[in-house]
């Protein structure tokens, strides 16, 4: 009678945890095998890497669907199938398997790591991808980032599990009290660059150089972004742009006043713009065409060359926006205490781009 009651109670045990997984909504993999032998991708189409192959006498796990794709997982690696090509393990189907969608985001390798086919160093590697590689965020998976990159050697693309660590993060809260300096703290474990950020540096680009058409068709621009991470320099105060191209012309961005004495060994030039009570710095200029207390206006003064002063061999130009009236160089200035104190940019430069005088 005690093992009867035992038995009893294990099965009530079962239907109880299937009923609170059910309800949570959980769905585990569901079982299933290819109808023929198959290529798994590395994304949810044939313009993707393709990984290896499965057969009919192999049982693969599906996660999730993307697109007309199943995301499977077999043995040790992961991978993406056509869904015509799989068959279910038993009669319930496919109708528990999640359907997802992933919203991208750009970001970008601290350090050159391996990428893995899952969520941690259990699973086979699956490639790697290089220091200051261009990445796009797909999500977090607990310590691990899921990321899409492009493979140098055949241009076409991958997905794979790294480090959140290796992934540079700058979700920035910013604090804004009447225009006083901001107080930004970077967030760790894992987030990424956002958007904002990446928009506000293409506008920047063009209104630097004065050049709304300016893309990255035309020109082999890129961008150190506000916040981003250098064990060298802390965290970036302002956003750099370039067209690599030197004594290329540059505009100033707002209406204001010069009111340092331009140059410098960084190049430097202050503009002072009193319409909100701040100061764009311009560094790593060249062939400087303003003097202090010049009056200069946003898409007709030409202010200076891009150049490299300061940073030999890195043509171009770093902007920062910094509160108040400020004539000269401060300390305070830099991220190495790993606190921004320079404004977000994303606000003026939107301001400044709805206002600008293009050619």
């Amino acid at each position: 009678m005690k093992k009867y009651k035992i038995i009893l109670i294990c099965l009530v045990l079962v239907l109880l945890s299937t009923c609170l997984y059910a309800y949570a909504g959980i769905v585990g993999p569901v079982a299933a095998h290819p109808k023929y032998s198959v290529t798994v991708y590395a994304g949810p189409s044939t313009s993707y890497s393709s990984l290896y192959s499965v057969n009919t006498y192999n049982t693969v796990y599906v996660l999730e669907k993307e697109g007309s794709y199943y995301y499977i997982e077999y043995g040790n690696k992961r991978g993406y199938v056509p869904s015509g090509s799989l068959e279910p393990a038993s009669s319930s189907g496919f109708s528990d398997v999640p359907y997802v969608s992933y919203n991208y985001k750009s970001a970008k390798i601290i350090e050159g790591v391996s990428a893995y086919y899952g969520g941690s160093s259990n699973y086979d590697e699956i490639g790697s991808v290089d220091t200051n590689e261009k990445v796009s965020l797909l999500k977090n998976d607990n310590d691990y980032a899921y990321i899409e990159y492009t493979v140098s050697s055949t241009r076409k693309k991958k997905r794979g599990y790294v480090p959140c660590d290796n992934v540079i993060k700058t979700n920035i809260i910013v604090n804004n009290q009447n225009n006083e300096a901001y107080h930004c703290t970077i967030k760790t474990n894992g987030n990424y660059l956002d958007s904002r950020y990446i928009n506000a540096a293409e506008k920047l680009t063009k209104m630097v150089f004065n050049d709304k058409y300016l893309n990255n068709a035309n020109y082999n621009y890129d961008y150190y972004l506000f916040g981003e991470y250098d064990s060298t320099y802390g965290y970036h105060e302002g956003i750099d742009v370039n067209d690599r191209k030197y004594g290329t012309e540059i505009y100033s961005l707002v209406t204001g006043d010069v009111v340092n004495n331009p140059g410098g060994s960084y190049g430097m030039i202050f503009i002072y713009d009193d319409s909100d009570n701040v100061t764009y710095i311009y560094e790593h200029c060249i062939n400087i065409k303003v003097k202090k207390d010049d009056k200069v206006y946003a898409g007709k003064t030409i202010i200076a060359e891009e150049g490299d002063k300061g940073a030999p061999g890195n043509c171009h130009v770093h902007v920062q926006v910094v509160p108040g009236k400020r004539t000269y160089w401060e300390n305070w200035m830099t991220g190495l205490d790993k606190h921004l104190k320079s404004l977000d940019p994303t606000y003026y430069i939107e301001k400044n781009y709805n206002n600008y005088s293009f050619k």
